[in-house]
């Protein structure tokens, strides 16, 4: 049973193959067969074309994937570069904040992992055509001063030369060098 069944599978392969080499005048062609018929069957197998344009489209694939990858970790880097430099100013920014006095000048230094800063403070004035800003006669206002305070942190980065800027405003409070003929008079405490 199972050699019938071997030989209708060759002789159906057999007919398949002949239909396949038939002449241009349409007749058929004779074929020496070898005693493996299966070796005329088309190949359950890959041919080299579609293997080929598989790995194309793996090509593609991947280097699509890579780029994301390298993108992110590029957006990562600036990211930390920013944070880090936000966290240096903030430092800067702190100190001349606890400053008592703040003198009006520019003053700069280095900070570690190639970083830099340059702090700018100047005093910010009324306009003069506000009279109600700047009034006639002295009062206590008039000690008191707002500061314009700049903070630049700088850092060298592979796409060039970064800056981060922060701005602040205080007032400073003038102390009087003498209080009673300003108007003020010392409690009986003193």
């Amino acid at each position: 049973m199972k050699e019938q069944r071997a030989r209708s599978r060759q002789q159906g392969a057999l007919s398949s193959i002949s239909s396949l080499w038939r002449g241009r005048s349409g007749e058929t062609q004779s074929l020496v067969l070898s005693p493996q018929p299966w070796s005329y069957l088309p190949s359950p197998g890959f041919t080299l074309l579609e293997v080929m344009v598989a790995l194309m489209i793996m090509g593609v694939g991947l280097v699509s994937v890579l780029e994301l990858f390298s993108g992110s970790i590029r957006l990562g880097a600036k990211a930390s570069h920013r944070t880090q430099a936000a966290i240096y100013g903030q430092n800067v920014m702190d100190r001349l904040f606890a400053q008592e006095q703040l003198e009006d000048g520019e003053s700069s230094g280095e900070l570690p992992n190639g970083y830099a800063w340059r702090a700018q403070v100047q005093e910010i004035y009324p306009d003069d055509d506000n009279d109600r800003l700047r009034p006639e006669d002295e009062n206590e206002t008039d000690f008191l001063h707002l500061k314009d305070i700049e903070v630049r942190i700088r850092w060298q980065a592979n796409f060039g030369q970064q800056e981060f800027v922060l701005h602040a405003l205080r007032t400073v409070l003038e102390q009087p060098e003498d209080g009673l003929e300003r108007g003020f008079e010392e409690g009986p405490d003193s």
